[in-house]
């Protein structure tokens, strides 16, 4: 595992960590978080994974990505084989983008897990998110949390989880849903054994019923 968030990285430095990963194979899990690597950071990052089989996690969220980040993002999912977890929060992405990032991740279906923390995704994607969650039956996890989202659009995003039976978790923190609410959805999704953790009001974990 190779933390580097957090450091003030910025897209020249990624030239470096991406010789790093090129000559490191074993590395499993990336955490980038928080940096400022731009697109020219995530193009090189991209290059550096293509054909690697080994990193399985990769966190790039909050790195002040750009309009046109869609191609990269694209991109890195296309080369890297052994991707199944990926956040891409807390960027200003646009509809376009994230239209190429949910068809690049229906494609080709080894991302299991993706983090879209603070992505203003109702504004930017929604419907978009829900062609991709209704396409990909192997999707296990999903971070939506602290993106506005309304009741409604909520609703209609467990509606269709429930007929994943691959899914195990959600994260709702953060959205105009009461816990009231959300009990309630999750007594209903508890009848059908699909999702196994649901976070409603924080990043603590709620276990269902």
């Amino acid at each position: 595992s190779l933390s580097l968030s957090n450091i003030g990285l910025k897209s020249h430095h990624l030239k470096e960590v991406s010789n790093f990963i090129i000559k490191n194979k074993t590395i499993s899990t990336l955490y980038l978080c928080n940096n400022s690597i731009g697109n020219i950071g995530l193009s090189l990052l991209a290059s550096a994974l293509e054909g690697n089989s080994t990193l399985t996690l990769l966190d790039i969220s909050r790195n002040k990505f750009t309009a046109n980040v869609g191609d990269p993002i694209c991109n890195l999912i296309d080369k890297s084989k052994g991707l199944h977890t990926l956040y891409i929060g807390a960027n200003k992405i646009k509809l376009a983008d994230f239209k190429k990032v949910f068809r690049a991740v229906a494609k080709k279906l080894s991302i299991t897990t993706l983090g879209l923390s603070s992505c203003y995704i109702y504004e930017n994607g929604f419907d978009a998110l829900v062609e991709t969650v209704k396409a990909h039956k192997g999707l296990k996890g999903l971070d939506l949390s602290y993106n506005s989202l309304p009741e409604g659009a909520l609703v209609k995003i467990i509606q269709i989880l429930k007929g994943n039976s691959n899914f195990k978790f959600l994260n709702l923190s953060g959205n105009t849903l009461s816990e009231a609410i959300v009990r309630d959805l999750a007594q209903e999704i508890a009848k059908d054994n699909i999702i196994e953790t649901l976070s409603p009001v924080s990043y603590t974990h709620m276990t269902l019923p």
